[in-house]
């Protein structure tokens, strides 16, 4: 049985955006892996019910702490050798890193997910900027493994990386996000409203945009244009950006 190991920083980010594509790849006959940080043992037991095998890493993932991180990386390093699967995915930032570097070095078939920039890629202090520079250097040498592939959920976030790094173009793909579940979330009629309703559904972190949208709340409501504002998300309390 060919092997399907993803690599990603939280297990609860796998878990919410995640799990149904393993499901389909573990029922296309793949034995799926899981290496991630999990915190509990109620996630493990989710996954481990799906037939899933998952391995602890000691990733964390808003860590700056080089120690913490190069110890996880010869953790996951030595991880993946011992699953040595037939694909590697890997997730969020710190495990495109480690991953894609194993990888590059074995000169094994790989998937590099950008579900986002982050951080280092938006903010312009002096640390993120090396860091960012840092970042660069080491994504130029995983775009070296000619087995590899780069995915986007935003053409803006592909052109960027592919200018900064120098990644062949055929070499990356856009998809347009996890998408949807027919089957547990049914088709409706939208419903009319004499005041919009607005969702905001995201982590709960001020750089996702909350901010801003309450600001433009403020300014519409002195021009009597109003919106109903429904804020849904997941609470972020060990995150320096989280929202109180």
């Amino acid at each position: 049985m060919k092997r399907l190991c993803y690599f990603v920083n939280s297990d609860w980010y796998f878990d919410l955006h995640w799990t149904e594509r393993a499901i389909a790849a573990r029922d296309a006959g793949y034995e799926i892996h899981i290496i991630s940080h999990f915190i509990g043992e109620e996630i493990i037991k989710k996954f481990k019910t799906l037939g899933f095998i998952c391995h602890n890493v000691s990733l964390v993932a808003q860590s700056f702490n080089m120690f913490v991180f190069f110890r996880a990386f010869l953790n996951a390093r030595k991880i993946i050798k011992e699953i040595n699967p037939d694909l590697l995915h890997c997730i969020t930032l710190k495990p495109c890193l480690i991953g894609g570097v194993s990888a590059r070095r074995s000169n094994s078939p790989v998937v590099i997910s950008f579900v986002g920039l982050g951080r280092i890629f938006l903010y312009n202090t002096v640390p993120m900027r090396i860091l960012r520079a840092l970042t660069v250097l080491v994504y130029k040498y995983i775009a070296g493994n000619k087995r590899g592939v780069f995915i986007f959920e935003h053409d803006k976030d592909r052109r960027k990386i592919s200018r900064l790094v120098g990644i062949d173009y055929h070499k990356t793909i856009v998809i347009e996000g996890a998408g949807i579940n027919p089957d547990i979330y049914k088709f409706s009629i939208e419903k009319k409203h004499e005041i919009p309703i607005v969702l905001f559904a995201s982590r709960m972190l001020w750089s996702k945009g909350l901010g801003d949208l309450i600001e433009a709340k403020k300014i519409l409501r002195q021009k009597n244009i109003h919106f109903v504002l429904n804020v849904a998300g997941i609470l972020a309390e060990d995150d320096k950006d989280a929202i109180p």
